[in-house]
């Protein structure tokens, strides 16, 4: 039948249900009042209701989330292990995991907003969100055109991890996951990333499908850009959006025109 000409008109009742969920976030000072972030969110989707790529047929199932997001909150926890037994950093590490990502960034929206750390005191921010799933060494390194001098420390450190083949991504940071409330601030921010892939946001996503050799590696390296970006006397600089964004140093980090 021809419904071209067909009106429907309906009457809808919504009800907001306010729900509450927590950042959960740890720390280790340095012996400096200057801190590098390492974040990543741990919410996921549930039973599938909301965001599920497979919502016909797996609606109300569990979705784990084994890459999306446990691979990145279980190299967070790694790292923040490491250096928790290691020698005192130059510069503090925040560890943060993020709650609300799943829903619109909002864990880190919100962290941007109520900073507990001033950003003029931060000097970069990794985020780490599904990097479980490497396939054939590759892993995408997105965020070098926010910051020359992190760039150089992903470069550096690249060929010390030849059981990894970085592709790096030198488009403008997008609001993808949790890095962009920092690059709004005015924060130079990394994403490692393993990519898209077919299992992502369906109850397939789970522990046996993870590739732990690479996710390893993977944790290793970030690992190793942290200490150097934390041990670095000179400050990362700043290539993004805010022009309004001072550094440590109390100077703008996009310099000014005299």
């Amino acid at each position: 039948p021809d419904l071209s000409k067909l009106k429907v008109r309906a009457d809808v009742k919504t009800r907001r249900l306010p729900k509450t969920g927590r950042n959960v976030v740890a720390k280790i000072e340095g012996e400096r009042d200057e801190w590098v972030v390492l974040g990543g969110h741990y919410d996921h989707i549930g039973l599938g209701y909301f965001a599920a790529q497979d919502s016909r047929t797996a609606m109300g199932e569990i979705h784990n989330g084994a890459d999306d997001n446990a691979s990145g909150t279980s190299s967070i926890m790694e790292i923040a292990q490491a250096f928790a037994k290691g020698p005192k950093p130059k510069r503090g590490l925040l560890f943060i995991a993020f709650t609300g990502e799943e829903k619109g960034l909002l864990g880190s929206e919100w962290y941007a907003r109520h900073p507990l750390i001033a950003h003029e005191k931060t000097l970069a921010m990794i985020n780490i969100d599904m990097i479980g799933r490497v396939r054939d060494k590759k892993l995408e390194m997105h965020g070098m055109a926010s910051s020359k001098a992190l760039a150089q420390h992903v470069r550096d450190v690249e060929p010390l991890f030849g059981s990894l083949k970085l592709k790096l991504i030198e488009q403008p940071v997008g609001p993808v996951s949790d890095m962009w409330a920092f690059y709004k601030a005015g924060i130079p921010v990394l994403f490692p990333f393993s990519g898209y892939n077919e299992v992502m946001h369906t109850a397939k996503d789970d522990p046996e499908t993870i590739n732990y050799e690479a996710l390893a590696d993977t944790t290793r390296l970030i690992a190793e850009i942290i200490w150097r970006v934390s041990e670095t006397e000179a400050y990362p600089d700043y290539r993004g959006i805010n022009k309004e964004a001072k550094g440590p140093d109390g100077r703008y980090r996009i310099p000014r025109k005299e």
